[in-house]
């Protein structure tokens, strides 16, 4: 498996540690420093080929020594000898007399310390003083050049600064191909696809802006990336980056509430390093090709954003691509996380569908490669679990990594068999299905439980209008099941349609809404005259549509209920229709859906005078009201009843 060497630098240093010793042969001091490059840290080998042994550990040591380290060296002044007491220090051998300083010698503007007593000839003092003056010298020149340096640049000093940027579909065209959601060609509401800027264009922006903020240093890097919401242009996004310098080497950026990071300054791009990209063992070579993975819509992007030139091998823990740079801003490394996320969807049977939220750290060597240039992707995965996947990603070339991601994270959100089909092509697959036993109808028959789920949903069926509406309901079961009656209506007008013999239909192409009375109005640009009744309850949903006729359904859980209700709900006459013992509660579940059905079919509900509706007769599962014929279905627990047709 390949070695997570980087993840144990930058541990290790996250915990203080500032020394790194290679004991043997090796490249390992050559990874820490690329790791390192710009933070304090000595790495160093013991080996060194050009010394002996002992020769070695003494150089180690006073490196050591130097960096502060409390180095026993006895043993390797004088080995062979047991020492009983530890020491604090080395003596030194000068190989001359120590001399004592006192009083100065004048050289100049400075005052050059002298050697007392010491003769005018004598040849010590004099290469004692030809010294003292070339270190001043040297300390006057270093001394010049400071100033000068600080006089036409001051050093930097933290500092903040806010860019605004207007993000639209009009000025970022591109973003209409990073779309979440899919529409029909040329549809003339595109805000309904949720074009969406991605986390790589993020990244992208944070970099920029940092440059802006310091341009006489190099972004290199960008860490402690959080993303927050989507960041959505289906509305012109008027967008503040709060950028915040520290002085030294870091940018703390902030795109709104959506996303913040921090930027890694440098004086230029750190040496590439060697690729470690190379096949995984065992892995397996992918049949599908880029283009197959995009119509099958396994990725949602759109021309400018399809990076992915190749998908070359799989393997358990990770896969690996070849990528092409493209214009759009952030494209290259997103087809990065393509990458990944085509591993996701192959190991994952259910939850197929993740977005990044999360990176610990980008690093780039050098500036992005012009559009049209091949990369190498290897993405070795690092975590699969139930709800985050964490993986690190390098990207290449020529066998040099030009970025690499450490601590990608990816967020699964939840998808069964039954939904996938519905996010991948929903003008051919719907999630409620056609009752065999009533032409025209659909059932949502399972609750969706998650409010992510839901309002994701709500998006791919509804489209940007209407979903704003459904936003500003209050939470509670009313919204789920308003939600759910939307859901089945839109589809059971799309299962009547296609039974006709219709091609690909999306959700957003039909409409519905809400006539002055509260009934729902249903329009699509394929048949004129469409009639449609809707029933929800417990976050499930049916729905009836009808051609150019009335129609009216309900759904009814079957539960106990007290005598109370029945002198509510019903007349003494109808509730002699009611048996004794355990199928009571089904035949009041089952008179009662049948008047809500001929309230419905009428266009004016209950009102509040259930027995304004007066069941005649019974005959098998048909419920008759004031001579209509009202069908009624029983389903595990659940009662249907139906009327379809002009009124008699």
């Amino acid at each position: 498996r390949p070695v997570r060497f980087r993840e144990l630098v930058e541990a290790l240093h996250a915990d203080g540690a500032r020394v790194f010793v290679q004991v043997g042969g090796g490249s390992l001091v050559g990874f820490v420093n690329d790791i390192l490059v710009g933070r304090s840290h000595l790495a160093m080998p013991v080996l060194d080929p050009r010394l002996g042994g002992l020769a070695q550990l003494r150089r180690l040591a006073a490196a050591l020594w130097v960096e502060g380290l409390d180095v026993d060296v006895g043993r390797l002044i004088d080995p062979g000898v047991e020492r009983k007491a530890r020491r604090t220090g080395m003596k030194l051998d000068l190989s001359t007399p120590l001399a004592r300083m006192s009083g100065p010698l004048d050289v100049g503007e400075s005052t050059l310390p002298g050697l007392d007593g010491a003769p005018d000839d004598d040849p010590v003092a004099a290469e004692f003083q030809a010294t003292a003056r070339a270190l001043e010298e040297a300390r006057r020149d270093v001394l010049a050049v400071w100033r000068r340096r600080r006089q036409a640049e001051p050093p930097p000093r933290p500092r903040t600064r806010t860019f605004r940027r207007t993000l639209s579909m009009e000025l970022d065209p591109g973003l209409l191909d990073h779309s979440l959601f899919p529409t029909p060609d040329g549809w003339h509401r595109p805000e309904d696809g949720f074009p969406v800027v991605p986390m790589t264009m993020s990244l992208d922006m944070m970099m920029r802006a940092a440059r802006e903020l310091v341009p006489d240093r190099v972004p290199v890097a960008v860490e402690k990336v959080r993303a927050f919401r989507w960041m959505g242009v289906d509305a012109p996004l008027e967008l503040d980056i709060e950028a915040r310098y520290d002085g030294r080497d870091l940018v703390e950026v902030e795109l709104g509430p959506y996303i913040h990071g921090r930027v890694r300054l440098a004086d230029d791009y750190p040496p590439a390093p060697v690729a470690a990209g190379g096949p995984f063992p065992g892995e397996e070579a992918i049949e599908e090709s880029a283009e197959e993975m995009y119509a099958r819509r396994l990725m949602f992007h759109g021309p400018a954003y399809r990076s992915v030139k190749e998908l070359v091998a799989l393997h358990a823990d990770g896969v690996r691509g070849k990528l092409v740079s493209l214009p759009a801003q952030g494209a290259l490394l997103d087809g990065a996380g393509q990458v990944f996320g085509y591993w996701i969807k192959d190991q994952a049977m259910t939850d197929r569908l993740a977005f990044p939220v999360m990176l610990e750290s980008l690093t780039v060597y050098g500036p992005e490669p012009p559009p049209g240039t091949v990369m190498d992707c290897a993405v070795w995965v690092r975590r699969f679990g139930k709800v985050q996947i964490r993986a690190d990603i390098e990207v290449s070339s020529n066998g040099r990594v030009w970025a690499f991601c450490e601590g990608w994270e990816d967020r699964r959100l939840e998808n069964d068999e039954d939904m996938w089909p519905v996010i991948q092509h929903p003008e051919e697959h719907a999630l409620a299905e056609p009752i065999p036993s009533i032409p025209g109808a659909a059932w949502l028959r399972r609750p969706i439980e998650s409010q992510w789920v839901r309002d994701s949903f709500a998006r791919r069926y509804m489209g940007r209008a209407v979903h704003e509406a459904y936003k500003e309901m209050a939470e509670g079961r009313r919204k789920i099941d308003w939600h759910a009656g939307r859901i089945a209506a839109k589809d059971a007008v799309r299962h009547l349609l296609w039974a006709r013999g219709e091609g690909p239909i999306f959700p957003v192409e039909i409409d519905v809404t809400n006539g002055p009375r509260g009934e729902p109005l249903v329009a699509c640009p394929y048949v004129a005259d469409l009639r449609i009744s809707i029933a929800h309850r417990d976050g499930t949903a049916v729905a009836l549509v009808g051609e150019g006729v009335p129609v009216g359904i309900d759904l009814e859980r079957i539960e106990p209920r007290s005598a109370g209700f029945d002198d509510l709900a019903f007349t003494p006459e109808e509730q002699a229709f009611l048996p004794e013992g355990d199928g009571r509660d089904e035949w009041r579940t089952r008179l009662w859906a049948a008047k809500e059905a001929v309230a419905k079919w009428r266009g004016t509900g209950l009102d509040g005078d259930p027995m304004g509706i007066r069941i005649e007769r019974v005959e098998g599962d048909r419920i008759y009201c004031e001579g209509r014929g009202i069908d009624t279905l029983r389903e595990d627990d659940w009662v249907l009843a139906w009327i379809i047709g002009e009124d008699e």
